[in-house]
């Protein structure tokens, strides 16, 4: 039955999700929900017990998708992610159809060692740039853009932690992420590859077939000089850009062992927590 607490609901709910999509004033979108969650909690809808119990849901989760994206900042700030999709580009080597194949893999990779959200923020703009650069039109631009977004939110499907939603699901139903990816990898990564193929046939026509070549002498120019696209996470245009590959392979380092240590922490930590307490 809809009665006056649904209506109250319905009323703030879509008054919070208006102002995140209009936002007035330019107001940041952590104010409508703030002040719709306010709202809930002024009125007893939720009650104070129920926000403690949701937090200790979803806290371990939203603490590690922070800190992925936090990791995937720092990595955005000396500019490898702009290298590596001008890298691709080099390696297509004149052939649209290589350069799908590759961003999509470069798209698959970002999802798998960072998080699905931060996937598609930072390599979106890098890829209307690096397209740009090889002066595509728009509508043959369109392929690449949607097949990376599509593959970026998949590809966090194979092993759980690459998405918010997965974690808090898992810890919702108390599955550990050894068990998830036993079970979800193999049908996943086939799904993913058979999304990959039928956008490949689907926007077969509107891919081009040859595409502008660069020469891989050309890649620090674009990387750090022509990056006119605005970006929030952009270079300052005064730094010469300068790659310190020291701190890139440290990085890199880093992300694969925290990645690792999901899962040895699944099947070591009850033990290790014994042995010390």
């Amino acid at each position: 039955m809809f009665d006056i607490t649904t209506a109250v609901i319905s009323i703030v709910f879509v008054s919070v999700t208006l102002l995140i999509i209009w936002r007035p004033f330019g107001v940041n979108e952590s104010i409508p929900t703030t002040l719709g969650a306010l709202i809930f909690l002024a009125l007893g809808i939720v009650p104070l017990s129920g926000v403690f119990h949701i937090a200790s849901i979803v806290s371990g989760a939203s603490i590690t998708i922070i800190s992925t994206i936090v990791m995937s900042i720092v990595l955005e700030s000396i500019g490898i992610f702009r290298w590596a999709a001008t890298n691709l580009a080099v390696r297509a080597k004149g052939s649209g159809r290589a350069l799908f194949w590759y961003i999509n893999i470069l798209c698959f990779l970002m999802t798998m060692f960072f998080n699905n959200d931060g996937s598609i923020l930072i390599t979106t703009p890098i890829i209307i740039q690096t397209l740009s650069i090889l002066n595509l039109k728009t509508r043959q631009k369109i392929p690449y853009l949607i097949s990376g977004a599509l593959i970026a939110t998949g590809a966090s499907a194979p092993i759980g932690v690459s998405n918010l939603a997965n974690l808090i699901a898992l810890k919702t139903v108390g599955l550990d992420l050894n068990t998830y990816t036993s079970m979800m990898f193999v049908p996943a990564m086939t799904g993913i590859i058979t999304i990959t193929i039928l956008l490949f046939v689907y926007f077969k026509r509107e891919i081009p077939v040859k595409i502008m070549s660069l020469q891989p002498h050309s890649i620090s120019t674009i990387v750090h000089n022509n990056y006119s696209t605005f970006h929030p996470l952009q270079v300052d245009p005064q730094d010469k850009g300068y790659i310190d590959w020291g701190l890139f392979r440290i990085c890199i380092l880093v992300v694969i062992l925290i990645r690792c240590s999901f899962f040895l922490q699944q099947r070591n930590g009850p033990q290790l927590l014994e042995q010390l307490f």
